[in-house]
Protein backbone atom coordinates (compact mmCIF):
# COMPACT_ATOMS: atom_id res chain seq x y z
CA UNK A 1 0.00 0.00 0.00
CA UNK A 2 1.11 3.53 -0.55
CA UNK A 3 2.26 5.29 2.19
CA UNK A 4 0.11 9.00 2.58
CA UNK A 5 2.33 12.32 3.28
CA UNK A 6 -0.10 14.11 5.99
CA UNK A 7 -0.54 17.81 5.31
CA UNK A 8 0.18 19.69 8.72
CA UNK A 9 -0.80 23.35 9.52
CA UNK A 10 1.96 25.97 8.83
CA UNK A 11 4.73 26.26 11.65
CA UNK A 12 3.33 22.70 13.10
CA UNK A 13 5.51 19.62 13.31
CA UNK A 14 5.19 15.39 14.14
CA UNK A 15 8.92 15.82 15.12
CA UNK A 16 8.92 12.82 11.79
CA UNK A 17 10.53 15.03 9.47
CA UNK A 18 9.96 18.00 7.03
CA UNK A 19 6.19 18.47 6.31
CA UNK A 20 4.13 19.99 4.12
CA UNK A 21 2.86 23.31 5.00
CA UNK A 22 -1.25 23.82 4.68
CA UNK A 23 -2.21 27.15 4.54
CA UNK A 24 -5.81 28.72 5.45
CA UNK A 25 -7.37 30.60 3.31
CA UNK A 26 -7.87 33.77 4.73
CA UNK A 27 -12.17 35.02 4.51
CA UNK A 28 -12.87 38.46 2.85
CA UNK A 29 -15.71 40.01 2.44
CA UNK A 30 -17.31 42.02 -0.76
CA UNK A 31 -20.39 43.58 -1.20
CA UNK A 32 -22.02 44.29 -4.50
CA UNK A 33 -24.64 47.00 -4.54
CA UNK A 34 -26.49 49.41 -7.18
CA UNK A 35 -29.77 50.35 -8.22
CA UNK A 36 -32.17 46.98 -9.44
CA UNK A 37 -31.79 45.92 -13.16
CA UNK A 38 -28.29 47.05 -13.21
CA UNK A 39 -26.89 43.16 -13.57
CA UNK A 40 -25.70 42.61 -9.70
CA UNK A 41 -26.49 39.03 -9.28
CA UNK A 42 -25.69 38.19 -13.33
CA UNK A 43 -21.70 39.78 -12.77
CA UNK A 44 -21.73 37.75 -8.76
CA UNK A 45 -22.99 34.42 -10.41
CA UNK A 46 -20.63 34.14 -13.46
CA UNK A 47 -18.11 35.05 -11.06
CA UNK A 48 -18.83 32.77 -8.85
CA UNK A 49 -19.99 29.81 -10.74
CA UNK A 50 -18.92 30.94 -14.48
CA UNK A 51 -22.72 31.30 -15.63
CA UNK A 52 -24.95 33.81 -17.07
CA UNK A 53 -28.38 34.21 -15.23
CA UNK A 54 -30.87 34.91 -18.09
CA UNK A 55 -33.99 35.72 -16.79
CA UNK A 56 -34.54 38.47 -13.82
CA UNK A 57 -35.31 37.75 -10.35
CA UNK A 58 -35.12 40.52 -7.95
CA UNK A 59 -32.60 40.07 -4.50
CA UNK A 60 -33.24 40.74 -1.12
CA UNK A 61 -29.87 39.13 -0.21
CA UNK A 62 -28.21 36.70 -0.97
CA UNK A 63 -24.61 35.27 0.25
CA UNK A 64 -21.85 33.54 -2.45
CA UNK A 65 -18.99 31.93 -1.39
CA UNK A 66 -15.66 31.65 -3.81
CA UNK A 67 -12.70 29.95 -2.96
CA UNK A 68 -9.63 30.98 -5.66
CA UNK A 69 -6.26 32.22 -5.29
CA UNK A 70 -5.27 35.85 -5.84
CA UNK A 71 -1.61 36.35 -5.49
CA UNK A 72 -0.83 33.15 -4.96
CA UNK A 73 -2.01 32.73 -1.77
CA UNK A 74 -5.41 31.15 -1.35
CA UNK A 75 -8.82 32.95 -0.44
CA UNK A 76 -12.50 32.50 0.58
CA UNK A 77 -14.38 35.31 -0.35
CA UNK A 78 -18.02 35.84 0.66
CA UNK A 79 -19.73 38.11 -1.51
CA UNK A 80 -23.14 39.67 -0.14
CA UNK A 81 -25.53 40.39 -3.61
CA UNK A 82 -27.46 42.78 -2.15
CA UNK A 83 -31.05 44.40 -3.38
CA UNK A 84 -31.56 47.74 -5.41
CA UNK A 85 -35.04 48.05 -5.15
CA UNK A 86 -35.76 51.45 -2.93
CA UNK A 87 -38.21 49.27 -0.62
CA UNK A 88 -35.10 47.91 0.80
CA UNK A 89 -33.18 51.30 0.60
CA UNK A 90 -33.40 50.94 4.51
CA UNK A 91 -31.40 48.39 4.35
CA UNK A 92 -28.23 50.12 2.89
CA UNK A 93 -26.62 51.35 5.93
CA UNK A 94 -26.43 47.43 7.28
CA UNK A 95 -25.28 46.07 4.08
CA UNK A 96 -22.36 49.07 4.24
CA UNK A 97 -21.43 47.92 7.54
CA UNK A 98 -21.11 44.30 6.85
CA UNK A 99 -17.80 43.05 7.88
CA UNK A 100 -16.84 45.73 9.94
CA UNK A 101 -14.93 47.79 8.05
CA UNK A 102 -13.08 44.83 6.67
CA UNK A 103 -15.23 44.89 3.45
CA UNK A 104 -14.86 45.86 -0.13
CA UNK A 105 -17.58 47.37 -1.96
CA UNK A 106 -18.57 46.89 -5.90
CA UNK A 107 -20.96 49.62 -6.81
CA UNK A 108 -22.54 48.42 -9.77
CA UNK A 109 -24.28 50.96 -12.68
CA UNK A 110 -25.95 49.79 -15.90
CA UNK A 111 -24.42 52.26 -19.07
CA UNK A 112 -27.57 52.14 -20.51
CA UNK A 113 -29.34 53.60 -17.54
CA UNK A 114 -29.02 57.01 -16.54
CA UNK A 115 -30.84 56.41 -13.27
CA UNK A 116 -28.45 53.95 -12.27
CA UNK A 117 -25.45 56.23 -12.48
CA UNK A 118 -27.33 59.11 -11.16
CA UNK A 119 -28.15 57.66 -7.97
CA UNK A 120 -24.71 55.92 -7.18
CA UNK A 121 -24.29 59.78 -5.16
CA UNK A 122 -26.63 59.00 -2.89
CA UNK A 123 -24.29 55.59 -1.92
CA UNK A 124 -21.00 57.78 -2.08
CA UNK A 125 -22.86 60.18 0.70
CA UNK A 126 -23.77 57.09 2.79
CA UNK A 127 -20.97 55.73 2.97
CA UNK A 128 -18.74 58.99 3.41
CA UNK A 129 -20.95 59.66 6.27
CA UNK A 130 -20.64 56.16 7.52
CA UNK A 131 -16.72 55.99 7.75
CA UNK A 132 -16.13 59.33 8.17
CA UNK A 133 -14.67 60.17 5.15
CA UNK A 134 -12.06 56.96 5.20
CA UNK A 135 -14.38 53.77 4.21
CA UNK A 136 -13.19 50.80 2.76
CA UNK A 137 -11.79 50.10 -0.57
CA UNK A 138 -14.63 50.27 -3.35
CA UNK A 139 -14.72 49.34 -7.24
CA UNK A 140 -17.26 51.50 -9.58
CA UNK A 141 -18.77 49.03 -11.88
CA UNK A 142 -20.21 50.25 -15.54
CA UNK A 143 -21.91 47.13 -16.92
CA UNK A 144 -23.59 45.89 -19.78
CA UNK A 145 -20.70 47.06 -21.72
CA UNK A 146 -21.28 44.67 -24.47
CA UNK A 147 -24.22 46.71 -25.54
CA UNK A 148 -23.19 49.17 -28.19
CA UNK A 149 -21.40 52.59 -27.56
CA UNK A 150 -23.78 54.47 -29.26
CA UNK A 151 -26.35 53.06 -26.93
CA UNK A 152 -24.41 54.05 -24.21
CA UNK A 153 -26.14 57.01 -21.58
CA UNK A 154 -22.93 57.68 -19.19
CA UNK A 155 -19.68 59.13 -20.77
CA UNK A 156 -16.51 58.19 -19.74
CA UNK A 157 -15.89 61.35 -18.65
CA UNK A 158 -18.50 61.28 -16.24
CA UNK A 159 -17.72 57.87 -14.98
CA UNK A 160 -13.83 59.61 -14.24
CA UNK A 161 -15.25 62.32 -12.93
CA UNK A 162 -17.32 60.14 -9.94
CA UNK A 163 -14.25 58.14 -9.63
CA UNK A 164 -12.07 61.36 -8.51
CA UNK A 165 -14.31 61.84 -6.03
CA UNK A 166 -14.92 58.63 -4.68
CA UNK A 167 -12.28 58.40 -1.84
CA UNK A 168 -10.54 54.75 -1.62
CA UNK A 169 -11.95 53.65 -5.10
CA UNK A 170 -9.38 51.59 -6.61
CA UNK A 171 -10.70 51.60 -9.66
CA UNK A 172 -13.45 52.19 -12.67
CA UNK A 173 -14.39 48.70 -14.54
CA UNK A 174 -16.23 48.64 -17.80
CA UNK A 175 -17.93 44.58 -17.21
CA UNK A 176 -20.37 42.30 -19.48
CA UNK A 177 -21.85 40.06 -17.60
CA UNK A 178 -23.13 38.27 -20.67
CA UNK A 179 -19.78 37.65 -22.24
CA UNK A 180 -18.15 37.60 -18.61
CA UNK A 181 -15.89 40.09 -20.10
CA UNK A 182 -13.75 41.88 -17.17
CA UNK A 183 -16.10 40.27 -14.27
CA UNK A 184 -12.60 38.66 -12.72
CA UNK A 185 -11.22 41.77 -12.77
CA UNK A 186 -13.97 43.54 -10.64
CA UNK A 187 -13.75 40.85 -8.17
CA UNK A 188 -9.76 40.09 -7.88
CA UNK A 189 -7.74 43.51 -7.70
CA UNK A 190 -10.93 44.96 -5.28
CA UNK A 191 -10.21 41.51 -2.74
CA UNK A 192 -6.54 42.47 -2.96
CA UNK A 193 -7.19 46.09 -2.19
CA UNK A 194 -9.38 44.68 1.02
CA UNK A 195 -6.56 42.34 1.47
CA UNK A 196 -4.52 44.89 2.28
CA UNK A 197 -6.60 46.98 4.36
CA UNK A 198 -7.28 44.09 6.80
CA UNK A 199 -3.37 43.42 7.06
CA UNK A 200 -2.96 47.74 7.88
CA UNK A 201 -5.58 47.02 10.24
CA UNK A 202 -4.26 44.20 12.56
CA UNK A 203 -0.50 46.13 12.26
CA UNK A 204 -1.77 49.00 13.24
CA UNK A 205 -3.61 47.08 16.03
CA UNK A 206 -0.57 44.98 17.18
CA UNK A 207 1.65 48.13 17.44
CA UNK A 208 -1.00 50.01 19.38
CA UNK A 209 -0.96 46.93 21.75
CA UNK A 210 2.73 46.67 21.87
CA UNK A 211 2.93 50.36 23.13
CA UNK A 212 0.40 49.68 25.84
CA UNK A 213 1.94 46.79 27.02
CA UNK A 214 5.61 48.65 26.93
CA UNK A 215 3.63 51.57 28.85
CA UNK A 216 2.33 49.24 31.42
CA UNK A 217 5.72 47.14 31.93
CA UNK A 218 7.11 50.59 32.72
CA UNK A 219 4.40 51.73 35.03
CA UNK A 220 5.23 48.34 37.07
CA UNK A 221 8.86 49.16 37.57
CA UNK A 222 8.01 52.16 39.31
CA UNK A 223 9.47 54.50 36.65
CA UNK A 224 6.52 56.86 36.35
CA UNK A 225 6.72 60.74 37.38
CA UNK A 226 4.78 60.14 40.83
CA UNK A 227 1.79 62.02 39.92
CA UNK A 228 -0.48 60.40 37.38
CA UNK A 229 -3.92 58.81 38.21
CA UNK A 230 -4.06 56.58 35.14
CA UNK A 231 -3.29 53.37 34.53
CA UNK A 232 -0.33 54.04 32.89
CA UNK A 233 2.45 56.59 33.18
CA UNK A 234 1.45 59.22 30.46
CA UNK A 235 4.66 62.13 31.31
CA UNK A 236 4.85 63.69 27.98
CA UNK A 237 1.09 64.76 28.52
CA UNK A 238 1.71 65.60 32.17
CA UNK A 239 2.07 69.39 32.84
CA UNK A 240 5.17 68.42 35.52
CA UNK A 241 8.06 70.06 35.11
Amino acid sequence: MASATRLLPEGHSNGAGPQLAVRTPERFTLVVMGRSRVGKTALTICYTSAAFVQQYDPTIEDKHLKHTTIGNAPVSLEILDTAGEENYSALRRSWMQHGGGDAGFLVVFSLVDRQTFDELVAFHDELMDLYQDDPPPSVLVANKSDIDAGEWVVTDEEVTGLRSRWRNCTQVIYTSASSGSNVVEAFEPLCVAVRERVHRRRRAAREREAERNALLRENSTGSTCGRCRFAYCIRDACAVS
